[in-house]
């Protein structure tokens, strides 16, 4: 399914309402251009289950993990990643075992690693400098409630 997306916030709801859709255990892999919105997107994910948390890209740390006694999200950066031995050294395979949700921006290098429950997300520039169009693939009867 495709999506259009004129601003950041409506990225978010599109991450949020997608995320109410998925079941614990599923694997969020996201793929698009620098700067086209994964962890907008992603922000949208995660403040659906921790609201005003703030989400910033791992892209440094790698991996941002939120959590309370209820629930574990893991979002990963792997940018930075130019094999799948580097991702197996993070224990990738280990910690996504153990988590309710996991997101994965530029997940090419670990898809080696990834079995589960996978779901794909490609975010790319639209035509309008803020429009994003968002393409999700998986099983599931999602639709987002996106506001103007």
């Amino acid at each position: 399914m495709e999506y259009i997306s004129n601003n950041p916030p409506q990225t978010e709801s599109i991450g949020a309402d997608y995320a109410g859709m998925l079941p614990r255990g599923s694997i969020v892999l996201l793929t698009g251009d620098l700067g086209a919105g994964k962890t907008c997107f992603s922000r949208g994910f995660i403040n659906s289950y921790f609201p005003g948390t703030l989400v910033s890209s791992p892209t440094f740390t790698l991996l941002n993990e939120y959590k309370n006694d209820q629930l574990t999200i893991l979002h990963y950066d792997l940018y930075r990643l130019k094999t799948a031995e580097e991702a197996a050294e993070l224990g990738i395979e280990d910690m996504i075992s153990r988590a309710d949700y996991t997101l994965i921006e530029w997940p090419e290098t670990a898809e080696p690693l990834i079995e589960g429950n996978i779901y794909r997300v490609t975010v790319r520039m639209g035509a309008a400098e803020k429009e994003r169009i968002i393409l999700v693939e998986g099983d599931f009867a999602w639709k987002p409630s996106v506001s103007e």
